[in-house]
């Protein structure tokens, strides 16, 4: 009986340890974690930023973020609110300034207390290449009735495209191997516009690669 005794709260004890320890891998899973790498192409220039999005129901719980960057710089958020979502932004960069800010390589997220996990989240600059090349950029006289050609895109998994005037804006999805796109309305007359081409690439973790390419026209009168 004395042998009994001491197993049973052995198993008592392993049985408790088993179901810390799968609450524990629930809270892991439960938080979705992404990084998004953008670029503005435009007559302008190119401008870059980076996202990063952290979210669940657990991540009310995570005290503390560290992102890590691939050449050791850190950067730590406190999460005393309690939220459950965490994004940071930054944008509107030029490349020099985002390349030594956001290197491709190894970024890792470390989330406190440790039980909720640390990643690791490789990312390379393999941009997609969105080309418009109707109608060309500063083009006047543009007809109303508009259809906008751009260059096939391989390896991409969204294709967005973008139309704008000070006083109109829609924007529709794509097939991804769509190389053209009627606008299904008349533009307004002697207007400027702007046609934005947006090109997604994703790989099998969520994270994302997106650019945008931007072209402005005058349309002509009727």
């Amino acid at each position: 009986m004395k042998k009994l005794t001491i197993i049973l709260p052995l198993v008592i004890l392993m049985m408790l340890g088993m179901k810390s320890s799968v609450m524990a891998q629930d809270d892991i899973q439960d938080i979705q974690k992404f990084i998004t790498m953008f670029k503005e192409s435009s007559s302008a220039g190119e401008l870059y930023g980076v996202q990063f999005d952290l979210f669940g129901a657990s991540f009310k719980k995570v005290d503390k973020i560290i992102i890590k960057t691939p050449k050791g710089k850190k950067m730590s958020f406190k999460n005393r609110l309690e939220f459950n979502k965490f994004l940071f932004l930054s944008d509107h960069m030029l490349f020099e300034d985002f390349e030594k800010q956001f290197p491709e390589g190894e970024y890792e997220i470390e989330l406190s207390p440790g039980k909720y996990g640390k990643f690791a989240i490789n990312m390379l600059y393999n941009f997609p290449n969105p080309a418009i090349t109707y109608p060309p950029d500063g083009a006047l006289g543009v007809p109303t009735h508009l259809t906008v050609l751009w260059q096939p895109l391989a390896g991409i998994n969204e294709l967005t495209i973008t139309i704008r005037s000070a006083s109109v804006s829609f924007s529709n999805s794509l097939p991804i191997d769509a190389t053209s796109f009627e606008v299904y309305q008349d533009l307004l007359p002697n207007t400027l516009h702007e046609v934005s081409l947006q090109a997604t690439t994703t790989d099998f973790e969520g994270n994302a690669l997106v650019t945008t390419q931007s072209v402005f026209f005058i349309t002509g009168g009727l």
